[in-house]
């Protein structure tokens, strides 16, 4: 007897696709996304390889969601090109306010 499944419940991660394709190290790919920038240091292009190198481990197993792609990719990349220091600053577009109403008090809380 013959089975089959969809393609979804097959392959759920990046090691299950078998297809032949290959991640290209061609530098020129994309050109329009590094012409004319400053250079990156030493110390930036080993830090973005490590940065790589990372998410496409953590990515391979499956799907991440954004806090994991913030902690794993965003963070340290803003934190390695200076982007976290002055004259920059992050700035959140929403907050979050919770507020839980009990008999005996309010609790109030804002992020």
């Amino acid at each position: 007897m013959v089975s089959s499944a969809g393609v979804r419940e097959s392959i759920t991660t990046l090691n299950d696709l078998q297809l032949r394709l290959v991640q290209t190290q061609n530098v020129d790919f994309f050109s329009e996304w590094v012409d004319d920038l400053p250079p990156l240091t030493t110390q930036q292009q080993v830090g973005i390889e490590r940065i790589k190198q990372r998410y496409d481990y953590h990515r391979a197993d499956g799907l991440l969601l954004e806090g994991t792609i913030n902690l794993v990719v965003v963070a340290p990349l803003l934190e390695l090109l200076d982007f976290i220091d002055p004259p920059f600053r992050l700035k959140s577009p929403h907050g979050i306010a919770i507020e839980l109403e009990d008999p005996d008090e309010t609790v109030r809380e804002c992020y």
